[in-house]
Order: structure tokens, then C-alpha cells, then sequence
């Protein structure tokens, strides 16, 4: 189960977990659970944060949590720096050890991002989720990245479900790319 503060999901989740897994008796430890907290937070505000993904989901630990991106959605200059980046490792750090989740990642992270976590952490990264497809630029540097490291690389939006795209042409759902490889 993947949830977010910015998928504002939890709360659903949570009460899905309640009335149908844990009301029919089935253990906890049966399900994953991940979330994420949005990037950009210092140690104290993703302590902050993640105590509410906790709330919401009605849970006491979580077996995964991952700062959403590395900087704030508005990549402002004070909080999207290495510091920054190395500042909200730590807290996710903080939650590892507090027992809050059992283990800790990364979404969006770029191989310079990664590097400027590994240069302080004390528990690795396990994940670092990014967006790819089969029209993904070139990411190959990502993957390479993540598997020098030990860390999972996990795709997300196979069929480009968030994309933006100008021309309804160029979509990956009903454009000549995907068309094409679904003729040969």
C-alpha cells in the first residue's frame, strides 16, 4: 500500500485497514506500507510530518518511509540545498531508529541527490522510487546509481499516469510510441 501527505490518501487507507483487514483479524504484518513526507522538511518537521502520516493511517509504524522529493515542490533556494537534503535524512533516520518504520527511502532523487545523502547516513537509503516508462528519457545513470549503492530501484507511473503532456499525440496511452511496439 503506497500512500502520501500529498496523496492525501492516508486517511482512507487507515480506515480501510480498520473496518476490512484488522476488524476480519488478519495481522498487521501481512501488509507493506509506505509513505512518504514531502521533501524539503528539516529533521524536526519530518518527525512532525511522519507522526501524521501515522495518525491518519492509524498506525504505530510504517515498514517504509521516503522523503517524496528532494527539494520542496516549489524547489525555493532553502530548501532544496545539499544541507537541506542531508537535514531531512536525518530525520528519516530519526524515525528508523525510533522504530516509527523499518525502513527508509528516497522519490525523485537524481545520482548527485543520492550522493549527498550517502556522504552522512547511518542507515542507507533502501529505495528510491522515480518516475519511469517506456517514454522515460535516459535514467540509466539512476539505475546504475541505485544498484552501486544497494539501493531498490521502484518505478512508478508505468504508463505515464501524471504526465502533462502539450499534444494528446505524444501520450504514452494512445500515442504512436506505445502503438507502435504493441504492432511489432
Amino acid at each position: 500500500v503506497d500512500t502520501a501527505l500529498g496523496y492525501k490518501n492516508q486517511q482512507g487507507v487507515g480506515k480501510a485497514l480498520t473496518d476490512c483487514w484488522f476488524a476480519k483479524g488478519r495481522a498487521r504484518d501481512e501488509l507493506f506500507i509506505m509513505t512518504k513526507i514531502p521533501g524539503g522538511m528539516s529533521a524536526s518537521e519530518a518527525l512532525e510530518a511522519h507522526y501524521e502520516n501515522l495518525h491518519l493511517l492509524g498506525l504505530d509504524y510504517v515498514d517504509h518511509v521516503m522523503t517524496h522529493f528532494p527539494a520542496d515542490w516549489k524547489v525555493t533556494p532553502e530548501r532544496s540545498s545539499k544541507e537541506q537534503r542531508q537535514e531531512e535524512w536525518m530525520g528519516l533516520e530519526n524515525l528508523y531508529y525510533r522504530g516509527l518504520t523499518r525502513s527508509i527511502g528516497m522519490s525523485h532523487y537524481c545520482p548527485q541527490h543520492i550522493d549527498d545523502v550517502l556522504e552522512i547516513a547511518t542507515v542507507g537509503p533502501s529505495i528510491n522510487q522515480v518516475e519511469y516508462h517506456v517514454g522515460s528519457g535516459d535514467i540509466d545513470h539512476v539505475i546504475q546509481k541505485c544498484r552501486e549503492n544497494k539501493i531498490h530501484f521502484m518505478s512508478f507511473s508505468p504508463l505515464c499516469g501524471p504526465c502533462d503532456l502539450k499534444d494528446p499525440l505524444d501520450s504514452l496511452i494512445n500515442g504512436a510510441l506505445v502503438s507502435d511496439i504493441a504492432k511489432k
